[in-house]
C-alpha cells in the first residue's frame, strides 16, 4: 500500500511539473508601435485651446506555447519611464535642452497607464485583450498621448523615452521595449485686444501732442514682428482730402516704429522679452504722436490702422 501512495504521488508532481512548464511557454515574444518605430504627435500649438492627443496601436506576438497554454490568456500593457526624472505623479516630462512640455500616455478610457517603475506597473492589472483562441499576434489599444493645451514651450522637438511593458497575467514574464515618445511644437504668435478699447485719441490737437494708449497682447513662443499699417498713409484726415492731413506717428512702448513705405511700420520682438506676467505673453502700449499742426484747419480728423504679428525667424532685437 505505501508502495501504491509514492507512486500516486509522485504521479500527481510530474503532472503539475508539465502543467507549470507549458504555461511558461506562453509569454509575448515581441512589442512594438504600429505603423512606426516611435510615437509622435507632430503639431502641437501651444495657444490653442484643446488639448492634442495622438492616437496609436500596439502589435504584441505571443508565443502559443505547448499544449494551447495561451488559450484565453489576458494580455496586459503598461508604460514606465525610461529616466525616473520624466515623471510628476501620472505625467509625462518631454525635454528639449532646459525646456520641458508635459504630457499623459492614458487608454480609450482616458486612464492613465504611465507608472513610476516595473514593480508598480501591474499592481493594479487591466487587461487590454484576451488571446481567445488563437494568440499569436494581436493590435492592442488603442492608447493616447494627451498633450495639455497652454504650454507655451518654445518651438522645436521635445522627447522622453518610456519603456512599453507587455505580460500574460497568467505567466507573468514581462517583455520591455523602449520607444521614443516625441511632440513637435509649432512656433506660433497671436494677438488679443487690450480691455481699454481700441481707439487712440488725441482729444483737441495741438503741437507736439500725443494720443491717449491702448494696449494689447502679444502671445508668442518664437520671436516676433509686429506691422502697423495705416489707410491713409498715417495722416490723420478729414474725408478723404489728402490735404487736409496731419502727419502722426506711431510707437510701441515708447519705441518709434521701422518705416516700410508709406503705409506700413514694424517693431520686432525677440521670444525672450516677456513683459507680462506669464511666460510667453507680452503686454503692449500702443500711441500715435503729432509734431505740429501748423495750418490744419478745424475739424474732425481720424485714420484707421491695423496691427499685425507674425513669427520673426531672425529672433528680433530687443
Amino acid at each position: 500500500m505505501k508502495h501504491t501512495a509514492l507512486t500516486a504521488t509522485l504521479a500527481t508532481l510530474l503532472s503539475l511539473g508539465l502543467a507549470t512548464a507549458a504555461a511558461a511557454d506562453c509569454r509575448p515574444s515581441e512589442v512594438r508601435v504600429e505603423n512606426g518605430s516611435d510615437i509622435r504627435v507632430d503639431s502641437y500649438d501651444p495657444f490653442e485651446a484643446r488639448d492634442v492627443e495622438e492616437r496609436f496601436n500596439l502589435s504584441v506576438t505571443v508565443s502559443e506555447g505547448r499544449n494551447n497554454a495561451c488559450r484565453g490568456g489576458d494580455l496586459q500593457v503598461a508604460f514606465v519611464p525610461v529616466t525616473s526624472a520624466d515623471l510628476a505623479g501620472d505625467t509625462l516630462l518631454l525635454r528639449n535642452g532646459s525646456e520641458t512640455l508635459r504630457a499623459r500616455i492614458v487608454d480609450n478610457r482616458g486612464t492613465s497607464r504611465l507608472h513610476a517603475d516595473q514593480a508598480s506597473a501591474f499592481q493594479s492589472p487591466i487587461t487590454d485583450e484576451n488571446l481567445g483562441a488563437n494568440p499569436r499576434t494581436r493590435r492592442v489599444g488603442p492608447f493616447e498621448v494627451e498633450v495639455e493645451a497652454g504650454q507655451t514651450a518654445p518651438q522645436g522637438t521635445y522627447t522622453a523615452r518610456v519603456g512599453v511593458l507587455v505580460r500574460i497575467q497568467q505567466d507573468g514574464t514581462v517583455v520591455r521595449r523602449e520607444i521614443d515618445v516625441r511632440v513637435d511644437v509649432d512656433g506660433s504668435v497671436r494677438l488679443q485686444r487690450g480691455a481699454g478699447g481700441d481707439t487712440l485719441d488725441f482729444g483737441e490737437i495741438t503741437d507736439d501732442d500725443r494720443s491717449d494708449t491702448a494696449t494689447f497682447t502679444a502671445w508668442h513662443n518664437v520671436g516676433y514682428r509686429l506691422t502697423v499699417t495705416s489707410e491713409n498713409d498715417f495722416q490723420l484726415r478729414t474725408g478723404s482730402r489728402s490735404a487736409d492731413g496731419i502727419d502722426y506717428s506711431i510707437t510701441i512702448d515708447g519705441q518709434a516704429l521701422e518705416r516700410v513705405d508709406n503705409d506700413t511700420v514694424t517693431l520686432s520682438r525677440s521670444r525672450n522679452r516677456t513683459t507680462g506676467s506669464q511666460p510667453g505673453r507680452n503686454l503692449h502700449e500702443l500711441r500715435a504722436e503729432i509734431d505740429g499742426v501748423v495750418d490744419a484747419v478745424a475739424g474732425e480728423y481720424s485714420d484707421s490702422i491695423t496691427i499685425r504679428i507674425a513669427p520673426d525667424v531672425g529672433g528680433g532685437r530687443g
